[in-house]
């Protein structure tokens, strides 16, 4: 079966007035004797090469056409036909122009390359034969012969192939009009560049092509190489550069658990450049539908964002369930100066499993939880404050949790002097050293405030009333604080801090003073119950079967239960306020050490040693015995007075190596930073025992390759509760890699095995080969911990050791596998893994993922398509 393509010929502007004839016979008289009456001829013909004459006519001319043929004094070019050949033939009389020999011939945006090419001036028409080529922009077209009239704008091609917008065109015969649409019989259409013998081709017995819209055929029959495989009535295949609007193209199929299904039927919206939308829906066994929308904006420094939504609805005619999910993004400048934005980003759901119910995407059935939010921001550059009102929710989708803040507003003033310096510039002369300020300049303050309207629902949450609640809280605090240095060595910075809240509801807390009775009945034949007490349990009923010679007893035990300790909450709606305030000063220095160690490269030791002492002040709060709802809001501190002394001492050690020199330059230094350790604990004047807190150490070192961190705590009390040495009560020690460990290379030194196979003489199929590359990667992870409850109690250890992993092959250019997973050494199992296969032929793509049993996405899914037509495609899962 012939192929042939479907052409682009560009519209030719009709020429009035031709001076071809003038300007042949002028140029013939200038190069020899004028002929005798029997010398004439209807024709001149001018032999010669590819080469530009001066003031002889040889291969090139130029037709023009003026706007006033009355005049031949001063005429005007509007338009014109460049062309050249190795012979141009002039007949003078039938105005026929004959170019043989490479003939070209250029009009506008259009070049007309054939080996031979006539042109009827009376009739306006091109003819082209011999391996005509027609380039316009970036469309070609070829074929056996072109026909083409400049002024009625038809034309007409045999056996003709057509490229246009990356699409290959082929037809037996070709006609087009003069609103540059034309028709094809017996075409066929493909996007493989081997338009020839392509990989898979559309065959229609009428194809009619709109330029920069759609090409329409019918009947369309699908084939790969030679072999038919579908058959539509029509078929319409997108051309346009820019989004069209349009049906989607469906797809089906099935498996064993859930049978089959129908997807992506739906249509696709492009209104203008700024905006896009499309709607579809998906049908499994007629009794599951899930309907998807979405819609993507962008209007460039004003606005830009995405959203989609997904509707599931289940069940048979006896019940119906459903559920949803939506997915949004939104950056807005509302005002040019961008101090007035509005942002936001996340995901919803409204059932806790839409998405392991749902989704086919890993990432989604993994995740734990939805985050979302909004926030209307303004900055107040002349002050440097800024202010917000958000909404964020949180939904954890294991306990079906939901916090929800609707909304927040915020009001924010950095910290800032209370006394601003004054500006120093000096009026002429040099620059002044810049001077100390004075201490009062060095005292600063800060503000905010915060308002919160929380919404939280908690279906396991007890007592029931308290399942779901709308609760309300606002806060303010200043911090006033000062930096200065004494005896040149010491920071001291003392600091007081206020702060004042109001929560609209709480929970008083009174005793339940009831006497509950539990009974309870049990045979002696189904359970054994066994007092403590020596007491005799009331009988209730005695059966006795002397046959088989067993007893069943019946005995009812009543328990008194009296729930003085149980605390019942009862809510109060009314708002409750009250302030606290807190003070406290620091003191720290920063001390250096040089340690000249001299050992292979290593020249020395530097030692970093941050040694602070704080104290904290917050007084008594004579709050009553409330219980507030958690707003995010605190309500006030402790029930005491409570002041503290923290202590910390922070070492970090850096190394310098020199490298050796080869007698030419200066030797390297390289300074680089190899171990940390912090030791903190702290004294509390107000507790009633145990005042040392517990002592805590950390260390870290890494390399290039590997981190390694080390963290402890140490009581400072033995069992009875005397101050003694510190006494160890947990350790844990974590392992990871500085990054992920990589390794690439290459097989067979690259550039050999094809689809095909090894090195073809065929430079379009060797196109397949390519850098045979392997990577990969590897990211473990290792985790110990060991603890007790008390210091004579025996250590519990734990240990977490995972290894994450990915690779990849790629066995050619086009041809390539990969796997990424984790496995779990503890609880011997994978975390995660998946295998792709992924194969690029030119014109289709194929891809292969498979998930083992007991992954967590497991099954596999098969996906052919065509990828300039994307909608075309073949698809299995399971």
């Amino acid at each position: 079966m012939r192929r042939w393509r479907l052409p682009t010929i560009m519209s030719y502007s009709h020429t009035r007035t031709l001076l071809i004839g003038a300007l042949v016979g002028l140029c013939a008289a200038r190069e020899s004797p004028s002929p005798g009456p029997a010398e004439m001829s209807d024709t001149t013909s001018v032999p010669g090469a590819r080469v530009s004459p001066d003031t002889t006519v040889g291969a090139r001319g130029v037709d023009t056409s003026a706007t006033d043929t009355s005049s031949r004094t001063t005429p005007s070019t509007v338009d014109s036909v460049e062309y050249q050949a190795d012979v141009i033939v002039y007949e003078i009389k039938a105005r026929k122009l004959y170019l043989s020999g490479n003939a070209v011939v250029r009009y506008r945006n259009m070049v007309l390359e054939a080996d031979s090419i006539t042109y009827t001036m009376d009739e306006n028409l091109f003819h082209a034969s011999g391996s005509p080529q027609l380039v316009e922009g970036g469309d070609t077209t070829v074929g056996e012969t072109m026909v083409y009239n400049i002024k009625t704008r038809r034309g007409s091609v045999t056996y003709a192939a057509s490229h246009m917008d990356r699409m290959y065109f082929t037809g037996r015969r070709v006609v087009k009009n003069p609103e540059d649409e034309f028709y094809a019989q017996d075409g066929n259409y493909t996007s493989c560049a081997r338009f020839e013998d392509p990989h898979y081709s559309f065959y229609a017995r009428d194809i009619k092509v709109i330029p920069n819209d759609k090409a329409v055929a019918r009947p369309a029959v699908f084939n790969i190489a030679d072999v038919p495989v579908a058959a539509l009535p029509y078929f319409i295949f997108p051309i346009e550069r820019k989004r069209t609007s349009g049906l989607l193209t469906p797809s089906f199929g099935g498996n064993p658990g859930r049978g089959g299904y129908l997807d992506n039927v739906g249509y696709y919206y492009a209104p203008n450049d700024y905006v896009d939308m499309v709607g579809a829906f998906r049908v499994e066994e007629f009794n599951e539908f899930l309907l998807r929308a979405s819609s993507r904006y962008n209007l460039r420094y004003r606005l830009n964002g995405s959203l989609g939504a997904r509707y599931n609805l289940g069940g048979d005619f006896r019940g119906r369930t459903s559920s949803w999910a939506l997915d949004y993004g939104h950056n807005q400048n509302i005002t040019p100066d961008r101090s007035v934005t509005l942002s936001g980003r996340g995901s919803l759901v409204g059932n806790k499993d839409f998405y392991r119910e749902n989704s086919e995407r890993t990432d989604e059935i993994l995740q734990q939880s939805t985050q979302a939010d909004m926030s209307l921001h303004k900055k107040f550059s002349s002050i440097n404050a800024s202010s917000s009102v958000s909404w964020s929710r949180d939904h954890n989708l294991s306990t079906n949790t939901i916090n929800e803040n609707i909304p927040s507003v915020s009001f924010s003033l950095p910290s800032r002097p209370i006394i601003p310096e004054r500006d120093r510039q000096a009026g002429g002369g040099e620059a002044e050293e810049p001077e100390e300020p004075e201490w009062y300049r060095r005292i600063y303050y800060s503000y905010s405030a915060r308002g919160i309207r929380k919404h939280r629902s908690d279906p396991e949450q007890r007592p029931a009333f308290d399942r779901e609640y709308y609760r309300s809280g606002v806060e303010q605090s200043a911090d006033l604080r000062y930096n200065h240095t004494i005896l040149k060595w010491f920071n001291i910075s003392p600091r007081l801090s206020v702060r004042t809240f109001a929560l609209d509801a709480y929970k008083d807390t009174v005793p339940d003073d009831t006497l509950r009775w539990n009974d309870t009945t049990f045979d002696t034949l189904s359970a054994v119950r066994v007092r403590l007490s020596a007491e005799p349990l009331p009988v209730l009923d005695t059966l006795v079967d002397d046959t088989l010679g067993v007893v069943e007893t019946s005995f009812v035990v009543v328990d008194e239960i009296r729930e003085d300790s149980l605390v019942i909450f009862e809510p109060t709606t009314e708002w409750f306020g009250d302030y606290t305030w807190n003070g406290g000063v620091s003191l720290n220095t920063t001390l250096y050490g040089l340690f000249p160690i001299r050992f292979l490269s290593l020249a020395g030791v530097r030692h970093i040693l941050t040694p602070s002492v704080s104290y904290n002040y917050t007084p008594k709060t004579n709050q009553p015995n409330k219980t507030f709802y958690p707003v995010g809001i605190s309500p006030g501190g402790g029930r005491r007075r409570s002041q503290a002394v923290s202590f910390s001492v922070s070492n970090d050690f850096h190394a310098k190596t020199v490298s050796s020199s080869d007698g030419e330059g200066e030797p390297e230094e390289r300074t680089f930073h190899f171990l940390g350790a912090d030791l903190s604990t702290g004294y509390d004047f107000e507790a009633e025992e145990r005042k040392w807190r517990d002592l805590s150490l950390t260390a870290r070192t890494s390399n290039r390759l590997l981190n390694v961190n080390f963290g402890s705590a140490f009581w400072l009390y033995d069992g009875g509760g005397n101050l003694s040495a510190p006494i160890l009560r947990e350790y844990s020690v974590r392992l990871s890699p500085q990054v992920n460990l990589r390794a690439t290379g290459l097989l067979w030194g690259g550039d050999r095995v094809v689809l095909e196979g090894p090195v073809p003489d065929d430079p379009v199929k060797y196109l397949n080969a390519g850098m045979q590359e392997w990577s990969l990667g590897i990211g473990p992870n290792y985790t110990f911990r060991s603890s007790r409850a008390t210091p004579s109690a025996p250590f519990s250890t734990e240990k977490v050791y995972q290894l994450n992993a990915n690779a990849r092959i790629g066995f050619s250019r086009k041809w390539s596998v990969s796997w990424g997973g984790g496995y779990d050494f503890e609880r011997n199992r994978m975390t995660s893994g998946d295998l792709n296969f992924y194969n690029d032929l030119e014109c289709w793509e194929m891809r292969f993922r498979w998930g083992p049993p007991g992954s967590v996405n497991p099954g596999y899914r098969f996906l052919i398509r065509i990828k300039k037509i994307p909608e075309v495609k073949w698809e299995k899962r399971d």
